[in-house]
């Protein structure tokens, strides 16, 4: 069945034996359709750098739903694409035990929209096959119309902002904001995905692979919200990511800092050449 919204807790697997069909019903992994492809689960980085934009917005929110200050405890997160449940594991080891991400099927709770649970922000990399990228735009759009104060932090490929459509499915893609790690992410196949026919050329024997350059595309509500997230995360002149309205800015400020690190490897080798020199001569008029 070709579904995405059917949900299913069985697997009819057909295999031959001396040559007869032998059929057999086995427990599905997920309660909802998948493609093998879309298994990869992020990186603990992409976690840890999602975590200062976390506790940026406790600090500057203040509303009854989204405690002000930096209570990690209180701030309610959701992930309705599951996969093997690592984000959940990570986010909890990072301070944020309260994340809902359970084997369920996100369209089917879409259906029925007295089944979305209540949360503070909504937190996901979703599957890039068939047409998840743009309904998962879609709902973000109708999430920020009917609540201009909707967070969500997504982390999807670069360019899914380059698609033609982008700004048509997600109106408020001009007040938002990416973040980009200077280092490309690194995302994980579960081994459980690792056979031969499931796993693409792109990805290795140990299941890391990095098939797009991906982004957090954040929203914290108002324009003058975003505003000082934006302020307060560049006031941190991070090293390993950096921020900007555009992916193409975030492409030009990676190349800088990039640039920046290969100044100093070369100042430092150069200081380094020159100590020794000064060290050798010291040393040989002494012997003197």
């Amino acid at each position: 069945n070709n579904n995405n919204d059917d949900i299913s807790s069985v697997v009819v697997v057909e295999t031959t034996t001396n040559n007869k069909k032998v059929t057999n019903v086995v427990a599905a992994r997920h309660n909802f359709r998948t493609n093998p492809l879309d298994h990869c689960e992020s990186p603990i980085e992409a976690y840890q750098h999602l975590k200062i934009v976390l506790e940026e917005i406790g600090n500057i929110r203040s509303s009854s739903s989204l405690p002000s200050g930096n209570n990690n405890n209180a701030m309610v997160l959701w992930d309705p694409y599951y996969c093997d449940g690592s984000v959940k594991r990570h986010m909890k080891a990072l301070g944020f035990p309260n994340m809902i991400h359970e084997n369920q099927d996100f369209y089917a709770i879409l259906s029925d929209k007295t089944k979305i649970p209540k949360h503070d922000v909504f937190v996901t990399n979703p599957p890039y096959s068939e047409n998840h990228i743009d309904r998962l735009l879609q709902y973000l759009q109708s999430m920020v119309r009917s609540n201009p104060d909707y967070i969500f932090c997504c982390l999807m490929p670069n360019w899914v902002a380059r698609k033609h459509n982008y700004k048509e499915l997600l109106d408020c893609s001009d007040s938002m904001f990416y973040l980009s790690p200077v280092r490309p992410y690194v995302y994980e196949m579960p081994e459980w995905n690792r056979g031969k026919e499931e796993r693409p050329d792109h990805v290795g024997d140990n299941g890391l692979t990095k098939p797009y350059l991906s982004s957090w595309y954040i929203h914290a509500g108002s324009h003058d919200t975003q505003q000082l997230l934006l302020r307060n995360l560049e006031r941190r002149k991070a090293v390993e990511w950096v921020t900007a309205k555009t992916i193409k800015g975030l492409k030009w400020k990676i190349q800088k800092k990039q640039e920046l690190k290969i100044k100093i490897k070369i100042k430092m080798k150069t200081q380094n050449v020159a100590g020794s020199s000064v060290f050798g001569m010291n040393f040989n008029n002494k012997i003197k």
